[in-house]
């Protein structure tokens, strides 16, 4: 929980979870497309960020879909999806991401 907890925090509530930080973010995403370097660097990170999560999901009660490697796919589908509704869309700010991501972490999880 503690985990999950933070990762939440970090990715919502941190200093990196500006509008300017996010922004940031979604621009190096771009740039990746065409920039070999920013490419593997991106890649790099995601494998890193889905391993973390999937280690979070095997020390879980239970795990979604009975598999941490899946689970791993979807709840980082789920938090840089909401970093960037956050960016473009009015209706969702980051406290309400912050919610939405903490609480799907938990349930699939198990801890909720």
């Amino acid at each position: 929980r503690e985990q999950v907890q933070s990762l939440a925090d970090f990715w919502f509530k941190s200093e990196a979870s500006t509008r300017q930080e996010i922004g940031f973010m979604l621009e190096c995403f771009g740039a990746a497309v065409n920039d070999d370097v920013l490419r593997v660097t991106k890649a790099d990170f995601d494998m890193r960020c889905k391993a973390y999560l999937a280690d979070i999901f095997n020390s879980a009660p239970s795990i979604f879909m009975n598999n941490a490697k899946d689970a791993a796919e979807l709840s980082y589908s789920l938090m840089i999806g909401l970093r960037s509704a956050v960016y473009f869309d009015d209706d969702i700010d980051l406290e309400e991401a912050h919610r939405l991501f903490l609480s799907s972490m938990l349930a699939m999880c198990g801890l909720d």
